[in-house]
């Protein structure tokens, strides 16, 4: 049998993790109980959002109480590649259904989004900052999100200093969202 390497359709991923972790730090492992997960990518926002349904025989949903800060962790894998996990971090933002389906258990479907996302919504940038626009996204980002910005495999040290025409700027960020003020930069570099 020939080994994948890319994915062709959404059943050539194998799930290997699905966990639900409550606001008090419990945490549930769902993966044998996982029934659909639904990821959304934008093209206007940095970060996926999505619904996972899954059958809830052991009432968890009693036992988390979602707030709307409860985490959602997944990692997929293509079963024949030798390429890497892939693990994503979520928020539970609500829960869309919860339907009974006898007196023992329910099917639970939740809207998710991604940390980043999530996070982002929750601090504001009122800094000052100089450099190239890649560094200075790329310093917003760690600061407030805790990520690196990724490059090409290939990239060296010049990377960054070599990206952008206009070389280094000062700006103030006037109180916007991690994210909304990275997306501001990018729009004013060339």
């Amino acid at each position: 049998m020939e080994e994948k390497s890319q994915a062709q359709s959404a059943t050539d991923f194998v799930l290997k993790a699905a966990e639900l972790t409550s606001l008090y730090g419990r945490v549930f492992d769902i993966t044998d109980v996982v029934t659909d997960i639904d990821v959304y990518e934008n093209l206007d926002k940095p970060f996926i959002t999505g619904v996972v349904s899954f059958v809830d025989p052991e009432n968890i949903s009693d036992q988390i109480n979602f707030y709307g800060v409860e985490r959602f962790r997944m990692a997929v894998k293509l079963p024949e590649s030798s390429a890497e996990l892939v693990e994503k971090k979520f928020f539970v933002t609500k829960i869309l259904k919860n339907i009974k389906t006898n007196d023992s258990q329910s099917v639970l479907s939740l809207h998710i989004i991604e940390d980043i996302g999530y996070l982002s919504e929750m601090q504001n940038v009122n800094k000052s900052y100089f450099g190239t626009g890649y560094e200075i996204i790329s310093k917003i980002v760690k600061e407030f999100l805790g990520k690196e910005l990724s490059k090409p495999a290939n990239a060296g040290p010049e990377y960054e200093s070599s990206r952008d025409a206009q070389g280094q700027f000062g700006v103030v960020i006037p109180d916007m969202r991690p994210l909304k003020a990275a997306d501001w930069i990018k729009d004013r570099i060339t």
